[in-house]
């Protein structure tokens, strides 16, 4: 079973069989694989298991998408979807910035008896406009300018700005700079991040503490917490440390926190516990090193202002890399 869809190069099989070759390298651990984007030419790591479309951050090229995500959500991989949906609704909050678009159904699911519903940001909807002046199909590029999203994603006043269609599932929204956004539902759901109650029955019945090792092959759908639902950050043991447990808990809830590595080594079990999860990419100082704000630790030699007290403010630390990621 192939660990991700290829979303570049879909033309002719043997072209995209060799295209494949060329630039899918599988690692030793075979969670993951390394992607060269084709328009930036950047190296990309990424967790074959993702559950998600992963892009360049460079470009934001497509590189890979989940090939069984769609199914195990109940949720049809071609345009026949198997949730449709009756009308579209706008959604506002005390922020007019964080207005949504919901997607609802008037009468309730013959076998849950419960109304699927599905919102989605005003804000997201334009980040990913999809017409031919804010995206390049040919190469799954972005043309629009990113950096005023807020401000672009107004809705138009001299109509009404959204209108749903039953029969096709499209939703379309006209933008206040007269741009024009249509997206189909089986793709908006594809791209979504649902809750446990809506899509995720696979995971409630999988135990993680388990010790039998029982569904630990399959892949969690993700949860959605804030500070107060997750009350403990999930963590496991550096003893007996299980890679599967980790990937499971990580892909979930997006944070794990490592437990009992030694301090006192300078850095030998942190990245002895890191070499067991991803592959290390190198920087100019070094694949690893040890660093702190303590004199006595003799760290002069990555001297840096990140790692002192004064403040530096957003930055990127993608710059210390040898492959940074790109900026188009």
């Amino acid at each position: 079973m192939p660990l991700a869809v290829d979303l570049l190069h879909p033309d002719p099989v043997k072209e995209q069989q060799k295209h494949k070759l060329k630039r899918l390298v599988q690692h030793p651990n075979s969670f993951f694989m390394d992607v060269k984007c084709p328009g930036c030419y950047k190296i990309t790591t990424v967790f074959s298991h993702a559950q998600s479309v992963v892009v360049c951050v460079g470009c934001s090229t497509v590189l890979c998408q989940p090939t069984d995500v769609l199914n195990k959500r109940g949720i049809n991989s071609t345009n026949n979807s198997k949730i449709n949906f009756d009308d579209a609704k706008l959604i506002f909050t005390k922020d007019s910035k964080f207005a949504s678009i919901e997607l609802f159904q008037k009468a309730s699911n013959a076998s849950t008896n419960e109304k699927n519903t599905f919102r989605i940001p005003l804000v997201w909807l334009r980040d990913h406009c999809r017409n031919s002046n804010s995206y390049n199909w040919d190469t799954n590029q972005r043309k629009a300018n990113c950096t005023d999203l807020f401000g672009k994603a107004v809705l138009a006043e001299d109509c009404y700005p959204i209108h749903f269609d039953v029969q096709t599932q499209k939703l379309k929204i006209n933008w206040a700079d007269g741009e024009e956004s249509v997206f189909v539902v089986n793709e908006l759901l594809k791209w979504g991040l649902f809750s446990e109650k809506q899509y995720t029955q696979e995971c409630i019945d999988v135990d993680l503490d388990d010790d039998d090792g029982v569904g630990k092959s399959s892949c969690p759908s993700r949860t959605l917490w804030r500070g107060e639902s997750l009350k403990e950050v999930p963590s496991l043991s550096s003893i007996n440390f299980d890679f599967s447990t980790f990937a499971r808990l990580f892909i979930r809830f997006g944070v794990v926190c490592v437990t009992g590595v030694e301090t006192h080594d300078r850095g030998k079990a942190t990245r002895k516990l890191c070499e067991k999860i991803a592959p290390m990419h190198n920087t100019f100082f070094g694949d690893f090193w040890h660093f702190g704000t303590d004199n006595e630790l003799g760290m002069a030699t990555f001297d840096d202002t990140a790692y002192g007290s004064e403040e530096i403010g957003p930055h990127s630390d993608g710059t210390y890399f040898d492959q940074p990621p790109g900026i188009q």
